[in-house]
C-alpha cells in the first residue's frame, strides 16, 4: 500500500516519558505506547499470516446520491501483495515488490475518497505515523463509542497528531492528523478516523467498521466483509502489468519531507461562499526541497484543482531522508480552501 506524508508504513521513535496519566497510570512511555498500539492491529508486519481483506465502503456524492466502492487486498509478506480497488467508474491495481511497488488506473484522477480508505488502512494494516520532529505535548481520556479510550497528543510547529485506543486491547480507536491550526475554521471540525467493532484474528486485533469524518457526517463508511487466511492464488496475480508504474521506497529508516513554507491557496474566480473544499495531490519532493511534478489524486472540481496545483509549488519542505541522507520522494498532501 502506498506510503504517504500522512500515513507511511514505518513507526518512527518517539521518546517521551511524562508525569501524566491515564486513570491511575503513574508514567507514559510513548516509544513503547505507540509501538504497542501499532501492533495490536498491523497484520501487514513482517511474522504475520497471509490474509485476504475484502472491504464495501460507501461515500456521499455532490448530489446527495451515494456512491458504493469495493477494496480487495491479498497480502503474503511485505514484499508480495495485491489491492484492487474500484468505486463508481474508478478502477486501480497495485502490486507489492521489494522495497517498491506498482500502480495501474483507468483515471489519473483518484477518488477523494479513495485516498481516505486507503489512508485510513495504511495506518491499521502497517502500524502507526509519526516523524522525528513531533513531541508528545500531553495525554488525556476521551469517550469513543461509549469506550473511554486513553490518547495522546503530539505536535511541532507545523503538524499536531491525536492518537486513541482501547486501554485493555490497546487498539486503535481514533487517528486525527492535523498540519496547521490556520486550516481551523469555526462550524468546520478537524478530519478524523474511527475504528470500531473489534474482533481477534490471526492475534491480532481488527475493527469490522471504519469511518472517516469530515465534519458531522462520515465521508467514507467501510465495512469488513470478509478478513480470512489466504488460500492457494494463482502467482500471477502479483506480476505486475507491464503498463504499470513504479513507485520506489526506502530499503533503509526513511524520514518524510516536512513543510516549512505551505502558503494557502487563492480562491478562485467563480466559486461561491462559504466552500469547504479540499484537492489531494500527489507531489514529488526533491532533495532541494522544492515541489515537483503535482498531480491530482482527489478532485474538489478543476477550478480549485487549479489553484491547488500551482500554490503546491510555492510549498517548500525539508527534505526526506533515508538513513539520513537527503532523499526525492513522492507524497500525498491536502490543499484545504475553508471559507466562511
Amino acid at each position: 500500500m502506498r506510503q504517504s506524508l500522512l500515513s507511511t508504513a514505518l513507526l518512527f521513535a518517539l521518546t517521551f516519558s511524562s508525569t501524566a496519566a491515564f486513570g491511575k497510570t503513574p508514567q507514559i512511555d510513548s516509544k513503547a505506547w505507540l509501538k504497542d498500539t501499532a501492533s495490536a492491529t498491523s497484520l501487514a508486519s513482517p511474522g504475520q499470516k497471509p490474509f485476504e481483506l475484502l472491504i464495501r465502503f460507501t461515500t456521499p456524492g455532490l448530489k446527495g446520491e451515494t456512491f458504493t466502492g469495493t477494496y480487495h487486498y491479498q497480502w503474503i509478506n511485505p514484499s508480495k501483495w495485491r489491492e484492487e480497488t474500484t468505486i463508481a467508474n474508478f478502477q486501480e491495481l497495485r502490486i507489492g515488490g521489494e522495497q517498491k511497488f506498482w500502480v495501474l488506473s483507468n483515471m489519473s484522477t483518484q477518488p477523494i475518497a479513495v485516498y481516505q480508505l486507503q489512508s485510513m488502512l495504511d495506518v491499521l494494516l502497517h502500524g502507526l505515523p509519526g516523524t522525528a520532529s513531533l513531541k508528545p505535548a500531553k495525554s488525556f481520556s476521551r469517550k469513543i463509542d461509549g469506550l473511554t479510550a486513553e490518547c495522546l497528543l503530539l505536535k511541532d510547529k507545523y503538524e499536531k497528531l491525536t492518537v486513541c485506543r482501547d486501554p485493555k486491547t490497546h487498539a486503535l480507536l481514533q487517528f486525527i492528523p492535523k498540519f496547521s491550526d490556520r486550516l481551523v475554521v469555526e462550524g468546520v471540525k478537524t478530519p478524523r478516523t474511527e475504528y470500531l467493532s473489534y474482533s481477534v484474528f490471526d492475534g491480532r486485533q481488527f475493527p469490522r467498521e471504519l469511518k472517516y469524518w469530515d465534519g458531522s457526517s462520515p465521508r467514507v463508511d467501510a465495512i469488513v466483509e470478509k478478513l480470512q487466511p489466504l488460500g492457494r492464488v494463482n502467482s500471477s496475480l502479483f506480476v505486475p502489468p507491464s503498463d504499470a508504474h513504479e513507485v520506489s521506497g526506502c530499503g533503509g529508516v526513511l524520514t518524510p519531507p516536512q513543510a516549512v513554507e505551505a502558503p494557502d491557496p487563492t480562491p478562485p474566480d467563480g466559486v461561491r461562499l462559504p466552500m469547504n473544499l479540499t484537492t489531494v495531490l500527489e507531489v514529488l519532493v526533491g532533495t532541494d526541497g522544492k515541489v515537483y511534478d503535482p498531480i491530482v489524486q482527489g478532485s474538489a472540481g478543476k477550478k480549485f484543482d487549479r489553484e491547488a496545483l500551482r500554490t503546491a509549488l510555492q510549498w517548500r519542505f525539508r527534505p526526506a531522508t533515508c538513513d539520513g541522507q537527503p532523499v526525492a520522494v513522492h507524497i500525498d498532501i491536502q490543499m484545504h480552501l475553508l471559507t466562511r
